[in-house]
Order: C-alpha cells, then sequence, then structure tokens
C-alpha cells in the first residue's frame, strides 16, 4: 500500500515538472514570436520613414511621402515619423481663392456639404459662391439689407431674409425659387433635417413653405415674440419656445398646435432628438 502512494506520488512529480518544462518553452516561444512581431513592425516602420524622407524631396510626390508617415506612425509613434508627417504637411501646396466684392463683407456662410458659400455686403447684395473655384455663381440683389441666411441640409437651397422679403434660390444655378414679403424682421430661417420644408420665423408668426416649390403650406401664430422652431427629423412636426414661458408643438402640414409646454421661467432652447 505504502509502495503504491510512493510511486502515484512520483508520477504527479513527474507530470508537475513536465508541465513546468512545456510552459516555459512555451513562455520562450511566444517571447520569440514577440519579438519577431516587433523586429518585422520596426523594420516596416523604419522602411516607411525612409520612403517618406526620400520622397519630401520630391514636390510632385509630397503628399505621398505625408500618407507613408502617417502609416508609419499608424504602426508605431515615433518622433522620426510625427517630424516627417509635419515637414509633410508644411510643404504642402495651400489652395486659397479670393472673394472679391462691391461693399464690405460682413457675412459668409457654407453650405452642409461644404460646395457653396454663401456671402452678404454692404450694397445690399448677397453673393453665391463655388467653394472649390471661388467662381461666383449669383449676385443677388436686395432692396434693403440683407440679415440673415440658412443652406438646405442637401446644400441645394439656399434662403436670404432681407428687412421686407425673404427668398428662395437654388444654390447650384443662381435661380430664385420663390419670394415671400413679410412686415417684420426675419430672426431665423431653418429648414427641416429631410429639407422638404423651410420654416421663417418674424417677430410672433412662422411661415412654412415647401422647398422644393415655394408653395406657403401653413401659418403658425404665436402671442409672443418666438425665440426660435426645430423640426422633427421627419419634417412631419415643428417645436416652437417664445417669450410668454411656453414651448408649442405643431403639426407642420396643417398648421394644427399639437400641445402646449408650460414653464416657469423663460425658454430659451429647444433641440430635435
Amino acid at each position: 500500500m505504502a509502495e503504491k502512494e510512493r510511486s502515484r506520488n512520483r508520477i504527479i512529480k513527474g507530470l508537475t515538472a513536465i508541465s513546468i518544462v512545456i510552459l516555459i518553452l512555451a513562455g520562450i516561444l511566444f517571447y520569440q514570436l514577440d519579438q519577431t512581431e516587433q523586429q518585422k513592425q520596426q523594420a516596416r516602420v523604419s522602411y516607411l520613414n525612409l520612403q517618406s524622407n526620400i520622397l519630401q524631396g520630391d514636390a510632385k510626390n509630397i503628399d505621398k511621402s505625408v500618407l507613408l508617415a502617417i502609416e508609419s506612425f499608424r504602426i508605431h509613434r515615433t518622433v522620426e515619423a510625427d517630424q516627417l508627417i509635419r515637414q509633410g504637411s508644411a510643404l504642402l501646396p495651400q489652395k486659397s481663392v479670393v472673394l472679391s466684392h462691391d461693399g464690405s463683407v460682413y457675412y459668409v456662410k457654407f453650405s452642409t456639404d461644404g460646395k457653396y458659400i454663401a456671402t452678404k455686403s454692404s450694397n445690399n447684395t448677397a453673393s453665391l459662391w463655388d467653394a472649390a473655384t471661388g467662381k461666383q455663381i449669383s449676385v443677388l440683389k436686395y432692396d434693403s439689407s440683407v440679415s440673415i441666411s440658412a443652406f438646405s441640409p442637401d446644400g441645394k437651397y439656399v434662403a436670404i431674409a432681407s428687412a421686407d422679403n425673404t427668398s428662395l434660390w437654388d444654390a447650384t444655378t443662381g435661380k430664385q425659387i420663390s419670394v415671400l414679403s413679410h412686415d417684420s424682421s426675419v430672426t431665423n430661417i431653418v429648414f427641416s433635417p429631410n429639407g422638404k420644408y423651410i420654416a421663417i420665423i418674424s417677430d410672433n408668426t412662422i411661415l412654412i413653405l415647401n422647398v422644393a416649390t415655394g408653395e406657403n403650406i401653413s401659418v403658425l401664430n404665436l402671442n409672443s415674440f418666438i425665440y426660435d422652431g426645430v423640426f422633427s427629423p421627419n419634417g412631419k412636426y415643428i417645436a416652437t419656445i417664445s417669450d410668454d414661458n411656453i414651448a408649442c408643438l405643431w403639426d407642420t402640414s396643417t398648421g394644427k398646435q399639437i400641445s402646449v409646454l408650460n414653464h416657469n421661467s423663460s425658454v430659451y432652447d429647444v433641440k430635435e432628438r
């Protein structure tokens, strides 16, 4: 019985020793593999940095030099790659365009897609420009000073308000789609996220138009000055906040008030989610 116990202990010790040896060998193998991978990465980084440095001497390949340095930095963040990125970026040609006006310019706005620019000048004009080329698409003339402008979400349309009217234009052609006269100055212009509707906010009134046709969809009349309005994502509803501590929800197509949210103090902001 004692002999069997001693035999069993020797077997357990032997298996334990073998397991330890296997673990040690596995650790060594893993370490060697890790070292090999690190060496491969270092070799790749060194090669990319070298090629980037060579291409920096060729003005036609500065952009490729920067891209190679960025890839090197992505693999391993070295000081050399960082310097190559900075040096190459400084050598890249900087393209700029000049938008010339006849009067002082006091407002500029990009379309959402970055393709167009709207500016307004002191001579009662607004201009539309191609952002890539600086080419003037159209000069929009008004009888009074231009106050505010807004691009549609897709950048296709731009609405521009003056003291006495708001006009909707095709941003790509500069063609006027519609003109809407109003008695009070426009304080804000809001497009629905789907680009179907536009809300023109003036004093205590909001006029909602169909963007594509310029058709008057509905008129929202409130009892006090309107701070802001925001459409739901699908454009079906519009929420407003006004000076009487009230937020309201409206049906866009009918102008019918759906609900009133009373507050104990002034409401200054409303968001769609």
